[in-house]
């Protein structure tokens, strides 16, 4: 074969893949527990069963999420390597970052948001939230709108570089978006059950949940759930406390966890 055929086959990468590369670069930082577990959900499926509508479990794990930081203030933090030394930021907010996916031009655009006191929010508000967030032009999102927008050059990954520099830097500015401390990303809806498939997300934030798949056993169902801890932020115990704990607000076998997360 042709050299001129492989040639064809190599290319720079996008400047939305070399930003995915640089910020995944970084995440390398932070050293991370990985914990796998299969939740008991049987409660909240045969609730949903029973109404006849699919279960909402991306809404769930956003609202579990943000009753793990009511109920376990202490992995609500996250570590920042600034280029003045290491800071732990201690968020006095309870919000939960979600990824959102929205086309754009005929092109699909991964972006965040954030859900503020998701446990006091109705599923339904917490989904117009995440549809508002949807809804959002790329003049709104000034990272999604370079990367999406610009050329790969030094001059653009100059800029993307420096918005970085300074979200990663300067804590403040974190805070005054309110981003939060914990990362919830689930995708259950593609979920074959002849490739129950669980994966693991890590992140900057002090905890990251991530759910692709159902296990269903006789008239059990589990929600097949990865737990990334940055290890930074606590100390194996508190990991493990708070992973139980999530467990117990995601089987919903107390009344107050149940009327939460199902209203």
């Amino acid at each position: 074969m042709a050299n001129s055929t492989f040639k064809n086959s190599i290319r720079r990468p996008s400047l939305d893949e070399w930003f995915l590369i640089y910020q995944l670069k970084k995440i390398k930082q932070q050293f991370h527990i990985p914990i796998y577990v299969d939740v008991d959900v049987t409660r909240l499926a045969n609730h949903y069963q029973e109404l006849g509508v699919p279960a909402p479990y991306t809404l769930l794990l956003i609202k579990a999420a943000s009753l793990l930081i009511h109920e376990e203030p202490l992995v609500n933090k996250a570590v920042f390597h600034t280029f003045y030394g290491l800071r732990v930021v201690e968020f006095p907010y309870n919000s939960v970052n979600v990824p959102i996916t929205m086309i754009r031009e005929n092109k699909k655009v991964v972006s965040a948001t954030k859900v503020i006191d998701a446990y006091n929010l109705t599923n339904l508000e917490i989904r117009k939230e995440l549809k508002k967030a949807t809804k959002k032009s790329l003049d709104e999102l000034p990272i999604n709108k370079i990367i999406h927008t610009k050329k790969n050059n030094i001059f653009n990954r100059s800029k993307l570089k420096l918005i970085h520099f300074l979200m990663m830097n300067f804590p403040i500015l974190y805070l005054r978006n309110q981003a939060g401390g914990i990362s919830v990303s689930s995708i259950p809806h593609q979920y074959d059950p002849d490739s129950p498939i669980q994966g693991m997300s890590f992140g900057m934030t002090g905890v990251t949940l991530f759910s692709s798949s159902m296990k269903k056993e006789e008239e059990k169902t589990y929600l097949r759930l990865g737990i990334g801890f940055d290890h930074m932020i606590c100390h194996g115990d508190v990991a493990m406390k708070a992973s139980t704990t999530l467990c117990h607000i995601l089987s919903a076998k107390s009344s107050e966890h149940f009327d939460i997360l199902t209203r």
